[in-house]
This record gives structure tokens, C-alpha cells and sequence, in this order.
């Protein structure tokens, strides 16, 4: 995988060929008339809710595999010329860091809620 894919494709940043597309389920939003940022959703809501989060941690096992190789940066890309540009340093480890960062948290998320089947508040 190039890191280049993230701009290069701006879809699903570590799938960027779109072969694992999304279900199109809508996800709920709260109502702009809701008060403040805190909403109870009724059990089919939340039932919706955690249906989308399942299928979305599905894909977080071929997430953490793909951020786990070696990576290249494509000679004359963008993140090759951001690269350039913050010399000693490079951007490409640090979106690369990034990436398995938040790979990492949501691996975690997986093994939480759909591994161990629980749901720890």
C-alpha cells in the first residue's frame, strides 16, 4: 500500500481499489432541535446504531493488517513533496503514525464490543 492513496483515492483511505464498500445503511443523527449534544435513542435506533458499528468493525482485522507493512512514499506525490518540504523530519511517518494509531484504537473497539461481547462504561 502507498501512502499516496489517501490522496490519490478519497475514499476508504486503507481500501482504496473499494472493495469493501459500505452497506449504505443511514446512520442516525440527532435532531437539530435537540437540546445540547446529548440524545436517548429508542431501542430501534440504537439497535441501528450498533448493526453500522458492527459492520464497520468488521473491516478493522484487514485495517490492522494493511498498517502493519512496510509502507512507500511514490516518488513526486504530494506526501513525497510535504516530505521534501520538512526536512529532517518526514509527514509520511507521521500519517502513517497516525494510521495505525487509529487503527490501533479501533482494533481495541472491536475486541471490546464484538470479541468479548461487552460493553464497558
Amino acid at each position: 500500500m502507498t501512502m499516496d492513496a489517501l490522496h490519490d483515492n478519497p475514499g476508504d483511505p486503507l481500501d482504496p481499489a473499494g472493495t469493501s464498500a459500505s452497506p449504505g445503511l443511514p446512520v442516525p443523527q440527532a435532531p437539530r432541535d435537540s437540546p445540547g449534544f446529548i440524545r436517548t435513542y429508542d431501542a430501534a435506533e440504537r439497535r441501528q446504531i450498533l448493526d453500522r458499528m458492527s459492520i464497520l468493525l468488521e473491516r478493522v482485522e484487514k485495517w490492522h493488517d494493511r498498517t502493519s507493512q512496510p509502507f512507500t512514499v511514490r516518488r513526486g506525490s504530494l506526501l513525497d513533496a510535504a516530505d521534501g518540504l520538512s526536512l529532517p523530519f518526514q509527514s509520511s511517518h507521521k500519517v502513517k503514525q497516525h494510521l495505525t494509531n487509529a487503527t490501533d484504537h479501533l482494533h481495541a473497539l472491536r475486541a471490546l464490543f464484538v470479541d468479548a461481547g461487552t460493553q464497558h462504561i
